[in-house]
């Protein structure tokens, strides 16, 4: 499930054009599921799909330089 990764499940899945079926493997498929039951449960606050947002704002995973930390 690495967003690093080109060649992952999830990023085959970001990068299939609208509307495409993608078959995805099954624990993919529950992660999806219990984020979007969590987004409807939480009325909205938490949104599976806010990470390209969160990254674009500033708050995604930051590079660290191997020096800085030994």
């Amino acid at each position: 499930m690495s967003t690093w990764r080109p060649d992952s499940d999830l990023m085959r899945l970001s990068a299939a054009p609208v509307g495409t079926w993608v078959r995805m493997p099954a624990p993919l498929l529950a992660v999806l599921r219990l984020g979007l039951e969590v987004g409807r449960a939480s009325g909205g606050v938490f949104d599976i799909g806010m990470g390209d947002a969160v990254a674009a704002w500033g708050f995604g995973p930051e590079s660290v330089d191997a020096d800085r930390i030994g």
